[in-house]
């Protein structure tokens, strides 16, 4: 599970899986918690996006500050946003970010070249997550994946 704390720190919870260990937790401790492990706003940030985007909403611009404490444009790639706007799967505008109904399908394949990353332990927004690892080696003149590609030809036709 997960729980927001006063402060807004996130913490991930697990459980005792088999029912006599639950309860024997439970009478002894009063919670059958057995691990909490804190997430990082890096970390709930890809969270948000993995969730949110499955939405027709999307994820609003508000609810992506208060998590990741930066704007969507701060953290997500403008290349990678923009190579995937123009094969009309996800839409960027003042209410937020979201995929349209053909990045929906693909959600899997968009949200891999989202969260791209080569070096998560930077501490810059830019790179902590999202960007930084030049796809395919290349930062100019990038293209969607090949099979991803294929995937919106198949799609349109």
């Amino acid at each position: 599970g997960r729980l927001t704390g006063s402060d807004g720190d996130r913490i991930a919870t697990r459980q005792a899986r088999a029912p006599d260990s639950w309860l024997a937790r439970v009478e002894a401790e009063g919670h059958a918690t057995v691990e909490r492990i804190p997430i990082d706003r890096g970390d709930a940030a890809e969270e948000l996006l993995m969730m949110g985007l499955r939405l027709a909403r999307g994820v609003s611009r508000g609810d992506y500050r208060r998590t990741a404490g930066v704007d969507l444009e701060e953290q997500l790639d403008a290349a990678r946003l923009d190579a995937l706007a123009e094969e009309d799967l996800v839409t960027l505008d003042a209410a937020g970010l979201r995929c349209t109904p053909a990045g929906r399908q693909r959600l899997n394949a968009v949200l891999a070249h989202l969260l791209a990353t080569a070096d998560r332990s930077s501490a810059t927004p830019k790179s902590c997550l999202f960007s930084g690892c030049g796809f395919l080696g290349r930062d100019e003149g990038w293209r969607l994946p090949a099979p991803l590609r294929i995937l919106v030809r198949k799609a349109a036709a």
